[in-house]
């Protein structure tokens, strides 16, 4: 019961601050409708993933362990770029 009790607390609590947060950066936002970043924008980025699978296959005592990556002959690593825009089109 208490652990109810302070989850809801905490709902409350963080309800109470989210309208003041969000009225204040709608405040901070009036002078800046027509700045070029606010009409087009560019993002650049990239994921470096490494993976190591393996499976184990065993019955009393007895068992196989595979290496998914090497069996498959799949890379362990690997590398994604990103490149990114937005733009937005004139209103009138």
């Amino acid at each position: 019961m208490r652990k109810l009790a302070f989850i809801v607390f905490l709902a409350v609590l963080l309800a109470a601050f989210c309208p003041p947060a969000s009225a204040e950066e709608k405040a901070a936002k009036k002078g800046t409708e027509n700045l070029p970043w606010d009409k087009a924008a560019i993002s650049l980025g990239s994921f470096i993933s490494s993976t190591d699978s393996n499976i184990r296959l065993s019955a009393k005592g007895l068992g196989v362990g595979i290496d998914v990556e090497e069996a498959l002959g799949l890379d362990t690593t690997s590398t994604v770029f990103r490149l990114g825009g937005t733009g937005a089109f004139p209103t009138t």
